[in-house]
């Protein structure tokens, strides 16, 4: 299918890291999947989610950014942040499914706290600066000196703990389930004591305390309950009909609830809810409010909603879509769009800095392809047989019912397109207005389509089928792929090779299409997304397993080697457009779009922070001449007046550039914001010629540049 950093603090005084050279540009501010958020005021809070993330924000969530908590991203669940609970603006406690992490520097620095090795943590609360609780799995932890040592308090293999809420040192309760149903566990003593009470609903997801005797708890199915003596007894409220997975109540009476697809308020003690709809797949974790009226409330990959009066109305202030995009295409190096599940079309007009919602078609439309010619005049395509056509840019949008599933879309011009689907291939040549139906010479679903020009063009589909045409569709001829596996993109970067994206193999052609080679076998992870190139030599091929991870390889010579890159993106890519050999967007699962303005390569950068340089300098590379690695060394100060889009005053943006003897730019080596310290990174030449090339460095007024020399 043809589908077209925040803050890093270390501990130690020098270090080497591998930086991927893929950014999330969407959703932000971050793909992670948030599990728990906590205001401090109406300016600064933290979130927490997947990977071991952290982000904080300064000026009440127009900005976040993210701090570093030493978690290995990779940890799969043991990297999961589940709880945050800060005592002060610089003392913080953070818990993951085995470990307990802490801040004395509003989240600058964490330490690992020894907490006994006790599993499944889900829960922390400190209630002053030396008494906190943790919670999880079978456990009941306590501190009693800030968080440096943890002892057991109480544990049964027949409870399982999800949350829990202290009102003080003394007096506090966790909830969960147990094996007759949900249930809380409560103490009065500072923990001496642990009781157990059924609360009749099923587990109990979320708790929450007016006071020592008014409570109340929620969990799956929307089935909450409330208490008038401390827990004792529970009587059952009417059902939500979602999982609740937080709750908070102002008074007796007012009270608020979140969980999946819905937002929920009460003024009656939670006998009766009104239920708001943020909208779909919106699987929202946690809430925390800075006063009676002001809110926010997190989850699926990096949602953030705020609310300013108690949950009457909310917005989504965090950017993009939790939908899957399985397209995306750029018509320049600014302008792009993407689309996917459930009505989404996302556009750009600044490289991906930012998306927006084109919300504008049904959300019943999952739409497998998206294609524009220009700026004003485009397409999409969905698999219940709709085309939509846009000739302002997206604005609006035009539908036709084509009857048979679509999945890919290619244009030639601005007039002359091709769809590929159920059997079928329809061709327009008059912007879309009108499409004719192709005999394709077989009854298969066709996955990809691609045209080199108006005469010559090739589509795959299911069990590796793969048609040619000549004349410009009027006739198509069966091709042997060689393969048997779904054919998910097409690829030609001339008359004669071409390329083929399977499940587990890339397969190239020299022949224009008569014979077919393995390229790059042995994948044993699914390539169900794109491929394309930039030129003969370069091109990407992308993919992944939904939500667990994806790939995405690089060839620089034409597919004689694949080379796998790294991705902190843990989403299935589906597509990507290439805008040159160097930036690339690619988009996939839960509205995951990644950007590349270096080929994707990774860059060694070494850190020194022991020593703060006083000005901004570029060393000369070494060494020099090379062939083909060179080094590249620079400094960076303090810069309070600078920062940007999610990093904090001080960081400026630095950027450094490799250009020819005629002055045109090569390779782009760093474009980031950059904390105080000492950079290397390192320039690869290969595929450039024999010669002298000059490299220059820009930061806030600061430019210099050098030269260096190529022998090969």
């Amino acid at each position: 299918m043809r589908k077209v950093s925040g803050i890093i603090i270390l501990i130690i005084l020098i270090s080497t890291s591998l930086r991927a050279q893929w950014i999330i540009q969407s959703p932000l501010p971050t793909d992670s999947y948030l599990n728990t958020v906590q205001f401090l005021n109406k300016n600064t809070g933290y979130a927490g989610g997947t990977g071991g993330k952290i982000i904080k924000t300064t000026n009440g969530g127009i900005n976040w950014f993210y701090l570093n908590t030493n978690i290995n991203p990779n940890g799969g669940m043991l990297s999961v942040i589940f709880s945050l609970s800060f005592i002060n603006t610089d003392i913080g406690y953070a818990v993951t499914p085995n470990k307990i992490i802490k801040t004395t520097n509003a989240g600058n620095n964490w330490t690992t706290l020894d907490s006994g090795h006790f599993m499944n943590l889900k829960f922390v609360q400190f209630t002053d600066l030396n008494v906190g609780y943790a919670g999880g799995g079978h456990n009941v932890i306590k501190s009693t000196n800030s968080g440096n040592n943890w002892f057991l308090q109480d544990s049964s293999q027949y409870y399982y703990i999800f949350s829990g809420y202290f009102l003080n040192a003394s007096t506090g309760f966790f909830s969960g389930n147990e094996l007759l149903g949900g249930m809380i566990l409560k103490t009065t003593n500072g923990g001496l004591k642990w009781e157990l009470f059924y609360t009749g609903t099923q587990i109990a997801n979320a708790i929450f305390f007016v006071n020592e005797s008014v409570g109340y708890v929620a969990g799956s199915a929307g089935n909450n309950a409330r208490t008038t003596n401390g827990g004792i007894n529970w009587i059952q409220n009417y059902s939500i009909g979602s999982q609740i997975n937080y709750l908070k109540f102002n008074n007796d009476s007012a009270g608020i609830a979140v969980g999946d697809n819905m937002i929920a308020t009460t003024t009656n003690s939670g006998l009766n809810w009104i239920k708001h709809y943020p909208g779909y797949g919106y699987k929202l974790s946690y809430g925390s409010f800075s006063d009676l009226s002001n809110g926010y409330f997190v989850g699926l990959n990096g949602l953030i909603i705020k609310t300013t009066n108690f949950g009457l109305n909310f917005s989504v202030t965090s950017s993009g879509t939790i939908k899957n995009l399985y397209s995306i295409h750029f018509i320049n190096s600014k302008t792009g769009f993407s689309a996917g599940d459930y009505g989404a079309i996302l556009k750009t007009t600044n490289s991906g800095l930012n998306w927006f919602s084109l919300n504008l078609i049904s959300a019943a439309n999952v739409f497998q392809s998206i294609y524009f010619t220009d700026s004003l005049n485009g397409l999409v395509c969905d698999w219940d047989g709709y085309i939509w056509k846009t000739t302002n840019g997206g604005t609006n949008w035009q539908s036709q019912f084509l009857g048979m599933g679509l999945f890919d879309i290619d244009f030639v011009n601005n007039n002359t397109g091709y769809i590929c689907g159920s059997g079928c291939i329809l061709k327009t040549t008059n912007k879309g207005i009108n499409w004719i139906g192709q005999d394709p010479g077989i009854a298969v679903e066709f996955r990809s389509i691609f045209f080199l020009d108006e005469n010559t063009g090739y589509s795959g589909g299911k069990y590796g089928n793969l048609i040619k045409t000549t004349n410009g569709g009027v006739n198509w001829i069966s091709l042997n792929s060689g393969s048997t596996q779904i054919i998910f993109s097409i690829y030609f970067v001339n008359q004669i090779t071409g390329y083929l994206l399977t499940c587990n193999s890339i397969l190239k052609t020299t022949n224009a299409g008569n014979s077919w080679f393995e390229n790059l076998t042995g994948i044993v992870d699914c390539l169900e997304g794109g491929i394309e190139f930039s030129d003969e030599n370069t091109g990407y091929a992308v993919g992944g397993q939904q939500a667990n991870y994806s790939l995405v390889y690089k060839t620089t010579n034409g597919g004689i080697n694949w080379n796998q890159q790294t991705c902190d993106v843990k989403r299935q890519l589906y597509s990507l457009s290439i805008i040159n050999s160097d930036t690339v967007f690619a988009a996939g699962w839960n509205g995951s779009i990644l950007r590349t303005i270096n080929g994707g390569g990774n860059v060694w950068i070494n850190i020194n922070n022991s020593e703060i340089p006083s000005s901004f300098s570029l060393g000369q590379n070494y060494p020099n001449p090379f062939n083909p690695v060179t080094n590249i060394q620079f400094q960076v100060p303090p810069c309070h007046s600078c920062g940007g889009r999610g990093y904090p005053p001080g960081h400026p943006l630095v950027v450094i550039k490799v250009y020819d003897l005629l002055g045109k730019e090569v390779k782009t080596l760093v474009n980031e914001y950059k904390q105080p310290g000492t950079y290397q990174v390192s320039f690869n030449a290969e595929g450039l010629s024999t010669g002298i090339y000059f490299y220059r460095m820009t930061a806030g007024d600061f430019s210099e540049t050098k030269k260096l020399v190529l022998i090969k």
